[in-house]
């Protein structure tokens, strides 16, 4: 394989991950290209030349390239930072352009994410299959401070360690492994198989629960925080029932999967067996403050691409998974809509993905 080292980057998504991660990986020398579908997130970045970024790093990034037209930022090295319901439309822009040297890094993929970027990749006659490697959550951290989306700002609060990641392909893990930007690969914990990154999609048990249970506070005058306000004793406890369905749908897979508060402490260097006492012991939660409506990514992103997914693994693999069918259908009834109907279900390729661990 080509040495990627000296080759330029793509950053799909001009989001506060997408804006951190492009400020770590110009900060150590990489060439970095910046996508967004939305020309306003790239004004002030494209007026100014820079990215100004806070906290970890007190830094001004000057990008190679920022632009809404895929083909004046295209790179055979991609980090796909957007929501995960953006990942069909990007697959289908991308897949004139995939090479045989292409690497596609989505950040993170949610639930089997890998898995429905190839169909529709497939579905678009796409002439060559890319490496597609999924992350299980963000190394980039990100502060929710650029309210006017055409901020050039950007709060990277932490760096985390330990972040897993998997190949669709799991004989190409070691060659996404070696492409990453060496100033991330020490963050990166490689795994067997992309049911382990699928199922350690942390986000949906931390998102969707509180979202749903704090309707009156996001939807109020006042602000909270939504990791320790929104996240009472009660609400994770609740947490940590969902938890155990997600565990168990892990182990019908046959891998051992991290609960919330052991993927805490190996991310965040917690020490509690309780998720309230933990997150309030985790300090780059404080201060997150919570949403202001509720047609937000902890639930249009987490519940169609988290909770349906687990939900649907669970039921063709026959474990029970009624608080996730409960959250599914509050979600449902709340947002008007059918998450189910939109979401990642089990796909041909997903059931032998089951089929495999299975076997």
């Amino acid at each position: 394989m080509t040495d990627c080292k000296k080759e330029k980057i793509l950053i799909m998504g001009a989001g506060n991950v997408g804006f951190g991660m492009a400020a770590h990986f110009i900060y150590h020398g990489e060439i970095v290209n910046i996508w967004n579908r939305t020309p306003a997130y790239l004004s002030e970045a494209q007026r100014t030349g820079v990215i100004r970024c806070n906290k970890v790093l007190d830094f001004e990034a000057k990008p190679a390239a920022l632009s809404s037209n895929i083909e004046d930022v295209l790179a055979n090295r991609i980090f796909i930072t957007t929501t995960a319901g953006a990942h069909a439309p990007i697959a289908k822009m991308l897949a004139p352009y995939i090479n045989e040297s292409t690497i596609i890094y989505l950040c993170p993929a949610r639930t089997f994410g890998a898995i429905d970027f190839l169909n529709v990749l497939k579905q678009n006659n796409c002439k060559h299959v890319p490496i597609i490697a999924e992350l299980a959550s963000v190394v980039h951290a990100t502060g929710s401070t650029r309210r006017d989306v055409s901020s050039n700002q950007v709060n990277l609060l932490s760096l985390k360690r330990g972040i897993k990641l998997a190949a669709l392909n799991p004989l190409m893990c070691d060659s996404a492994m070696k492409a990453l930007p060496e100033c991330m690969r020490e963050y990166i914990t490689p795994v067997e198989s992309v049911a382990v990154t699928s199922l350690e999609n942390i986000g949906m048990m931390f998102h969707c629960a509180p979202m749903l249970m704090n309707i009156g506070l996001i939807e109020g005058e006042k602000s909270f925080d939504f990791y320790t306000d929104g996240i009472s004793k009660s609400v994770a406890g609740f947490i940590e029932q969902l938890d155990v369905e997600r565990l168990a749908v892990g182990h019908a897979f046959g891998y051992k999967v991290l609960s919330v508060t052991e993927w805490l402490s190996e991310i965040y260097k917690t020490d509690s067996n309780s998720l309230f006492e933990a997150l309030r012991q985790n300090p780059v939660y404080g201060g997150v403050l919570g949403p202001k409506f509720m047609t937000h990514r902890y639930i249009e992103d987490d519940v169609p691409f988290g909770l349906v997914p687990l939900e649907s693994a669970g039921n063709h693999l026959g474990v029970k998974t009624p608080l996730t069918t409960l959250l599914i259908d509050l979600a449902c009834a709340v947002m008007n809509k059918d998450y189910r109907a939109n979401g990642r279900i089990l796909t041909k390729s997903i059931k032998e993905l089951i089929k495999k661990t299975k076997d």
